[in-house]
């Protein structure tokens, strides 16, 4: 975690400029602010979780075969913003379970679940940054691949074609 933050306290990290864009960037592509978020007081995610989120979507890349390693800068945004999404959906998913309610009075029903929105939401987020990561990550692998890997036949016989 050291390469993505540089603590100058506990409780305020100090941002790389191409992070702190990033999460202002993430920011905007999921309309998280306070003004647009007419249900919620303020925002959804922190600034410290869309960080932890960007950590735990650069750790997901990484440890997916083939196992290329990327720095955050080495991930293109289009991949990993689906990668960010799809953390912070995952955690919004434990929040509206553990927080559902259904109240019935007098005849008038309230539900208080957005879990079946949510699931359907992070499916969709989940397909297509997995696709996007393995169609990149493939296509950095094979770019990768050629070069020249010596045969043990050159060990044993020694080279003998034409310059």
């Amino acid at each position: 975690m050291s390469n993505y933050v540089a603590y100058a306290s506990q409780s305020t990290p100090q941002l790389r400029p191409s992070l702190a864009a990033f999460i202002q960037m993430m920011r905007a592509w999921l309309k998280d602010y306070p003004e647009l978020n007419r249900l919620l007081e303020g925002e959804e995610h922190t600034d410290r979780m869309i960080l932890w989120a960007t950590i735990d979507a650069v750790d997901d890349f990484n440890a997916t075969p083939p196992l290329v390693g990327f720095t955050f800068d080495q991930i293109p945004v289009s991949i990993l913003k689906y990668g960010v999404a799809n953390v912070l959906m995952e955690s919004l998913l434990f929040f509206s379970v553990r927080n559902s309610l259904a109240y019935s009075d007098g005849g008038t029903n309230v539900n208080i679940d957005k879990t079946p929105q949510l699931m359907q939401l992070r499916q969709l987020m989940s397909a297509s940054y997995e696709d996007k990561k393995m169609r990149y990550k493939v296509a950095v692998n094979i770019s990768r691949g050629y070069d020249s890997v010596p045969s043990e036949y050159f060990v044993i016989s020694g080279f003998y074609g034409a310059w």
